[in-house]
């Protein structure tokens, strides 16, 4: 009874993560068909606006609801209190810094000029719907990326208590005069949705930890399962972008 109620509650939580954002199709791109492609345009990408630890095996995500809520917020007055938010902060992480940096340097390894260009973003767990009105600074292409809903650590389910890294990232790069797509992404990092039909990439197991407390005992190797989620991701776009991608890394 035990096993078949986890199984639903797995499911369940499944469901709310799928619906919790679009779904974004993979594309693959093709660097024989794209070579006049020589300078790109990255739009800024947004910081996670809710970094938490969330515990899918808790009562209430058996229930089927509670899956939003991080297990250590339950006693914070607002969200900016959050342990983790704290620990991020004190390891001066800044997410979306360090995304933009990691996908720069491969871009620029693989021999593409890349400028950087602001544009606000309606929702910052999805990707842009218009493309029309971003400045791409002359650029040939325009790189838009962003993380999902959930950010931080996770578990899985009474089966699977340990938390791991929590990455959930899209990413479209799109033609800038005609705005077709030329690549589109989504990576798991960590956490992986057996539902998700885009990339899933695993963490070390020594990002792996037992507890909400054991995570935020050891800082530094906290926000490194981020850092090296960050890393992989950036990889995987590489391998994306030179037609060499290998796939689900398991």
């Amino acid at each position: 009874m035990a096993s078949l109620f986890a199984r639903r509650a797995l499911l369940a939580g499944m469901a709310v993560l799928v619906g919790g954002c679009a779904v974004q199709s993979q594309v693959a791109f093709d660097p024989a068909q794209h070579r006049d492609i020589r300078t790109v345009a990255l739009v800024n990408i947004p910081k996670p606006p809710a970094p938490t630890i969330r515990n899918h095996a808790s009562p209430a995500a058996l229930l089927g609801g509670g899956l939003a809520a991080g297990a250590v917020a339950a006693s914070s007055a607002s969200e900016n209190q959050d342990p983790l938010v704290r620990l991020l902060a004190a390891q001066k992480f800044d997410f979306s810094k360090e995304m933009e940096q990691a996908i720069t340097e491969r871009l620029r390894k693989m021999g593409y000029k890349v400028v950087r260009v602001e544009f606000p973003r309606d929702n910052p767990y999805a990707l842009l719907k218009d493309y029309d009105k971003v400045q791409a600074a002359g650029a040939d292409a325009i790189l838009d990326a962003t993380n999902g809903v959930f950010f931080g650590y996770s578990n899985v389910n009474l089966m699977d208590t340990k938390y791991r890294p929590h990455l959930h990232f899209y990413l479209r790069l799109v033609d800038a005069k005609t705005k077709n797509v030329l690549y589109g992404d989504e990576m798991q990092y960590g956490y992986l949705n057996p539902l998700m039909t885009g990339a899933k990439l695993t963490a070390p197991d020594k990002f792996y930890y037992a507890s909400v407390e054991d995570v935020l005992a050891d800082p530094k190797r906290t926000v490194e399962g981020l850092r090296t989620g960050i890393r992989d991701i950036a990889d995987h776009m590489a391998q994306g972008l030179s037609g060499t991608d290998a796939g689900t890394k398991r």
